[in-house]
């Protein structure tokens, strides 16, 4: 059996008002979180410690509008709960550097300015 696991890191602030934007704001926010989830993708590859890999959907639930998001295959048995909790904390060690903090910053001041 193969196990596919697609997610992408939103934090909640922005997931509580992204369903609230117009589509031309919806579309703007999903760009920059689109672009935050290639940049901690490319970052972790490149380091070597994790690795996930990345696909683009588009989902119902966004108004079918592309949305880049991790994508993880759990087909390897030795794969524990530990190894998936060191990837997610590596993507969020990233998260808080100085190139995902002004994507962030940039999707929060889109947020604010509805």
């Amino acid at each position: 059996q193969l196990n596919i696991l697609t997610y992408r890191l939103t934090p909640q602030p922005i997931q509580k008002q992204l369903m609230g934007l117009t589509t031309d704001q919806q579309l703007c926010v999903n760009g920059l979180l689109n672009q935050l989830t290639v940049l901690i993708q490319k970052t972790q590859r490149q380091r070597g410690k994790t690795f996930v890999s990345r696909t683009t959907l588009k989902p119902a639930s966004h108004g079918r509008q592309p949305i880049t998001v991790f994508r993880v295959v759990l087909a390897n048995p030795l794969t524990t709960e530990t190894i998936l909790q060191e990837v997610l904390a590596e993507q969020r060690e990233i998260l808080r550097e100085p190139e995902a903090q002004h994507l962030l910053d940039k999707i929060y001041t889109t947020l604010k300015v509805t």
